[in-house]
Formats: C-alpha cells, structure tokens, sequence
C-alpha cells in the first residue's frame, strides 16, 4: 500500500513483526520505510545487521516490545555533509555547516508565515540508530548511563530534536545551520522556536555539570 510518492521517495506500508520490516506473520502493524525511487540512497540502505554498530563494554539491551503503538509520516528528508556516522558533530551546536530541509511539496503551504522566525525546532527520525539499548556508555563520555540520562540517537524511538538558525527559505526547501545528522534523515517536524517560551537558561544536568568542574 503506498501512502505517499514523493520525486525523491516512496514511503510504503509494509507488515511488520517485532520492529522488522517485511515480516508477514504475527501481530500486524503499520510502520514506515524510505525507498529511494532510483535506488540512489545511501549504501547502507539495505537492512543492516543488527549489531552493525555493536555494544561496547557496560551497555545493555533490552527485548523490543513485539508491536508499534502508532504510525508517523516522514514529511521530508534533511541533506547534510555527513555520510558516515564517525563525520557527524557531537551535537547540533558543533557545527556551522549549512544543512537543506526538503520538505514532501504537499507540506509546503505550512511554511507560511515561517520566514518571519528566526530560529525552529528540528525533529528528525535517527534511523540508523540502534532501539534497545537501555544503558549506554558513550566514546566521548566512557561512563555507564541510562539511555534517558543521554541524548544518545540510540534509544527505543530515535527521535533528534535541534534548534536550527534559518539562514533562507525557497519554496519547499529551508537552509539552516545547526543540525547534527546524516545526509538523507527522515524529517518528523517543524516547530518555530520561542526564545520566551523554550528557552531555559538555569536549567541542569548534574552528572554532566559535575565533568566540567
């Protein structure tokens, strides 16, 4: 069943069982999967096995739940520089590189009114990322943490959220600069940002605090 076909992609329904794709039997439930129409994704694409990224010493993995509990579209997809997890900054603020947001044109009409913010919120589908790890020892940390402690992109739903600067917007595209992902990620959302409203300037995470001092 094909529920949406874009110039770049086509996000197809497919049966699914235990978080797989292409499962036909067992408890039935909707999820999505990108196939790039003239096969010029990214080489890794294809499923990938499933420690491709591997557990380093002190993680742990959790059983997946045996069915989703609810269906999403991917309203877009990000081009960035990076093709290689190793490439991507650390986080969103690491890097000044312009990235585009390409928006499916059906959506585009809800950018009105977007080009007189000066920031937005970026929600964006990690979909390279691991889903059951529930304790995670990150390269750049080496310290054992649970996977809500982090901003780690593996976690049960590797959803990312940035706040990127919009430097222009030409029609269904935008280009903004403060994003943190590989080129080609699903896009989720577009939120404007509000400084009065999102911005918590004493706010803390301990364990991270405590590294600095």
């Amino acid at each position: 069943m094909v529920v949406g076909a874009w110039p770049w992609a086509r996000v197809v329904a497919r049966v699914v069982m235990r978080g797989r794709l292409g499962a036909r039997s067992g408890t039935c439930d909707f999820a999505l999967m990108i196939e790039t129409a003239d096969g010029g994704g990214r080489a890794n694409d294809a499923p990938r096995p499933e420690n491709a990224y591997g557990i380093r010493d002190g993680e742990v993995a959790a059983a997946l739940p045996d069915r989703f509990d609810a269906s999403l579209y991917f309203i877009g997809h990000i081009r960035t520089p990076w093709h290689r997890r190793e490439e991507c900054p650390k986080n969103a603020r690491g890097s000044d590189a312009a990235c585009t947001i390409a928006l499916d044109p059906r959506w585009s009409s809800g950018l009105k009114g977007l080009e007189t913010a000066s920031h937005v919120i970026v929600l964006y589908w990690m979909d390279q990322a691991r889903r059951d790890l529930v304790l995670q020892v990150p390269r750049h940390y080496a310290e054992q943490r649970g996977t809500f402690a982090l901003r780690s992109p593996a976690r049960p739903n590797p959803i990312a959220l940035s706040v990127a600067r919009i430097v222009r917007i030409d029609g269904n595209e935008l280009t903004v600069v403060g994003l943190d992902c590989l080129d080609n990620t699903p896009l989720l959302d577009i939120k404007p940002y509000f400084a009065s409203t999102d911005s918590v300037p004493d706010a803390i995470v301990g364990w991270h605090a405590d590294r600095k001092r």
